[in-house]
């Protein structure tokens, strides 16, 4: 990836990029606040490939005061999400892998936009074994402003993870995951519109 996404991922990785517009009056706080409601994107639902069906993304998401799953506190408010703020966030999804917690990079924030880079900063793991060390999950956010009430959305992700497990991801996955995140923060209800991907 290119240096300014911030990413800096393994030869190995998978890339997923979204783009989309983002209806929203007024400014883009609204939206980074939607970013910041860890709470409210539990149940967030995603087309999972494995149950043919739409299933709940993450089945826990808490804003946090340090690189702790133990340390939640309250969701951020967009005022806290300021250029240069760094920020911690925990996210468990519907797979059998732990909780796994992601610094977030606030790149820049303000009335027209936002950049946020996320990187996990600590191991994602299955069954007690590391299927994705610190750094191996990394996207990139960006918001910016069109024009009255619309805003362009790109999202860049890189994941790798250890082989046994990347061979048990589907790339249709990652892609219906990515365009879940997408949804949540355009106000789009996740099954108003048919899965990016069915296979």
């Amino acid at each position: 990836p290119a240096s300014c996404s911030g990413l800096a991922a393994r030869s190995d990785a998978v890339f997923i990029a979204v783009s989309g517009e983002i209806r929203q009056a007024g400014d883009a706080w609204p939206i980074l606040g939607r970013l910041g409601a860890l709470s409210h994107q539990v149940g967030m639902r995603y087309w999972s490939i494995d149950r043919g069906g739409w299933s709940p993304l993450l089945v826990d998401a808490a804003a946090l005061s340090a690189n702790d799953p133990a340390a939640r506190r309250p969701d951020f408010k967009p005022e806290e999400m300021a250029q240069g703020a760094r920020l911690h966030m925990l996210y468990r999804d519907d797979s059998q892998a732990g909780p796994v917690v992601y610094q977030a990079e606030m790149r820049a924030a303000d009335a027209d936009g936002f950049v946020v880079v996320l990187r996990n900063s600590t191991a994602m793991r299955l069954m007690g074994l590391s299927i994705a060390d610190p750094g191996d999950i990394s996207s990139m956010l960006s918001v910016q402003r069109l024009g009255p009430d619309r805003f362009a959305y790109y999202a860049l992700t890189a994941v790798a993870l250890a082989p046994l497990a990347a061979a048990m991801v589907s790339d249709a996955s990652y892609v219906n995951r990515a365009v879940a995140s997408f949804r949540y923060l355009a106000g789009i209800p996740p099954d108003a519109e048919p899965p990016a991907a069915t296979q």
